[in-house]
């Protein structure tokens, strides 16, 4: 089993019109590169097992839904670089369980 349970917020108040390209950059690398990296790395391996699995770790905070949300109790927390890596990371799981879904 490959868990990827890495994230750094980045801050916490991170205006989207504020964060800046360096931010997101940063918090990008960590939340989503560091999980496709090592999916990439480990998945000749765990294709070899006959129960293997990868679980990428994200949050309620990547969720488009909820932050469309205002009775949502997080609506108002805004640390975009985060919101926006977590929601890429769950997009990137989607299309991972697409391709090989032995995985997931």
């Amino acid at each position: 089993m490959l868990i990827n349970n890495v994230g750094i917020l980045g801050g916490i108040e991170q205006a989207p019109g504020q964060a800046s390209p360096s931010l997101y950059k940063e918090v990008l690398e960590t939340n989503l590169f560091g999980a496709v990296l090592m999916n990439q790395a480990f998945v000749d391996l765990l294709l070899k097992s006959e129960a293997s699995r990868i679980v990428n770790i994200t949050s309620s905070l990547g969720s488009l839904t909820l932050h469309t949300d205002p009775s949502w109790k997080y609506y108002q927390f805004q640390p975009a670089a985060y919101v926006v890596s977590k929601a890429a990371l769950n997009l990137y799981t989607i299309y991972w369980l697409k391709n090989f879904s032995i995985l997931l």
